[in-house]
């Protein structure tokens, strides 16, 4: 999204706060495909972690931080947030026997 240099703080702010709508959908849509993940690990009899895959989403996206000029460890401390809502998720939904 560009925003004009001389653009004022709420439009700036409004085109932020698109921002954070999109983030909160984009996390939605992860949240749901997690689930889809939940039900085939759990058939298959697969570990909810796989440290592995976990390591390298971490390598590329903390890369992909670096070339977007976004501080990698920022990235690192979001994503270690997201990798445990996934595993909670994961781990409920094993508890629980279902998967919506």
């Amino acid at each position: 999204m560009d925003i004009p240099a001389d653009s004022s703080l709420p439009t700036i702010r409004s085109a932020i706060d698109e921002i954070d709508n999109g983030i909160v959908d984009l996390l939605g849509q992860r949240a749901r495909l997690i689930d889809r993940v939940a039900q085939l690990k759990r058939a298959r009899g697969q570990p909810v972690r796989d440290p592995v895959r976990e390591s390298a989403i971490m390598d590329r996206l903390r890369a992909a931080a670096q070339a977007a000029g976004v501080d990698p460890e920022v990235i690192t401390g979001i994503y270690r947030l997201i990798f445990d809502e996934a595993v909670r998720r994961q781990t409920s939904h094993a508890a629980d026997d279902q998967c919506p």
